[in-house]
């Protein structure tokens, strides 16, 4: 189940996409913020 306030609240998710939408500051946004996603894939 996810759960309200993680990394995978819809409404989080949701809010992030509108905030970006609505202040067009920026071309794209990392979420959760502060995420590195060089940290992702670990090492070959």
């Amino acid at each position: 189940m996810i759960q309200p306030g993680t990394e995978g609240d819809p409404d989080l998710i949701a809010e992030a996409w509108y905030n970006l939408y609505e202040k067009n500051d920026h071309f794209e946004e990392v979420f959760p913020p502060g995420l590195d996603p060089t940290t992702l894939l670990g090492e070959n």
